[in-house]
């Protein structure tokens, strides 16, 4: 996630955001859109160090 932030310089992305990310030489389509969708709408569900973690990266609404 903090790869994504960096290449796209903010951490708010429509769900239907995909980029494409080398993996020990194989290229992966990562729908980044996908998971913060989701991982918002469980923000609720998330533990304090994950929350904590996310705060870290910048994201405001954890």
């Amino acid at each position: 996630m903090a790869a994504g932030i960096v290449r796209r310089g903010r951490l708010r992305s429509p769900c239907t955001a995909r980029s494409a990310w080398r993996i020990n030489g194989q290229e992966h389509q990562v729908k980044l859109g996908v998971w913060i969708c989701n991982i918002k709408s469980r923000r609720d569900k998330l533990s304090d160090n994950q929350r904590a973690a996310l705060v870290a990266l910048g994201v405001e609404w954890a």
